[in-house]
């Protein structure tokens, strides 16, 4: 629903959801609405779109390696929301944020 429609490539998605994260700055909340703003992904949108940004303090060291990225293919179905949920968790767990970003209801 984001990166991938019916009158669009995927890979013109993913660019263009990359040139919209190009330099993205704000709050989590402005970066998504800006980005979803770019990506003209409005009230009227016919597909599922999900997006989590999350802000993290900077880190060095061997601590860096635990933030590069982290991605889950999901197919679709009833199983697909709580699969997601529990997966953005887990990274969010594992990423030393706190417990109150892990909520996902």
């Amino acid at each position: 629903g984001l990166v991938e429609r019916r009158d669009q490539d995927i890979d013109q998605g993913v660019s263009a959801l990359a040139d919209a994260l190009a330099g993205a700055s704000g709050s989590p909340q402005v970066i998504c609405d800006r980005l979803l703003r770019a990506l003209g992904v409005t009230a009227g949108h016919d597909d599922d779109v999900a997006v989590l940004v999350v802000e993290h303090p900077a880190r060095d060291g061997s601590d860096a390696d635990l933030f590069r990225n982290a991605t889950l293919e999901l197919l679709g179905g009833v199983e697909a929301t709580p699969r997601a949920r529990a997966f953005a968790t887990g990274v969010l767990t594992s990423w030393r944020c706190p417990p109150e970003l892990h909520d996902m209801g």
